[in-house]
């Protein structure tokens, strides 16, 4: 989501500035999830926990200054909320965007708190122990210590294909 690109000028990258493309293009594409939400339903959509992960952490570090960053960020925390009722995935980037809140002490807005804190019942089947978040290739990878201190990678792309549905061909 242009992420790589954000110490590069306007001049440099080209005729857009690369932060504010990148924050648009996050915006869209919560916005194209908030439209398929309100056609059908996200609860049974995995595929919508990578996106909403993305948008949610791609506009996490600018919230307290622009509304429609706020807005992005406070709708993709619904939607992985949502869709953490059938995904336990989605509950652990719900617990990695809150650890990276709590880490870098930001101030979230009531709004978007209701979706985040205490969304997560069980934290003991959870990454609650993760150490780091990063969204690389289009996958969200949460670093995890285990019990004896090693960390291993959790991807979210490998996450999704052991429990999305196997694909056996055309109906």
């Amino acid at each position: 989501m242009l992420r790589p690109f954000d110490g590069l000028s306007k001049e440099e990258f080209g005729p857009f500035d690369p932060v504010t493309t990148s924050y648009a293009h996050a915006s869209n594409a919560i916005s194209a999830i908030w439209h398929f939400r309100a056609l059908y339903t996200l609860r049974n959509e995995h595929w919508m926990i990578q996106a909403s992960a993305v948008c949610a952490f791609r506009v996490l570090f600018d919230i307290q200054s622009s509304p429609i960053q706020l807005e992005t960020f406070v709708k993709a925390c619904q939607a992985l909320a949502e869709l953490g009722e059938s995904f336990p995935v989605a509950k652990d980037v719900i617990l990695s965007i809150e650890s990276v809140v709590k880490k870098q002490r930001f101030r979230v807005p009531s709004c978007a708190q209701k979706h985040l804190f205490n969304q997560v019942e069980d934290k003991e089947d959870s990454v609650a122990e993760s150490t780091d978040v990063k969204i690389i290739d289009h996958s969200v990878i949460v670093k995890k210590a285990d019990p004896e201190g090693h960390t291993g990678h959790l991807t979210l792309s490998g996450l999704l294909s052991l429990i999305a549905p196997i694909d056996i061909g055309p109906d």
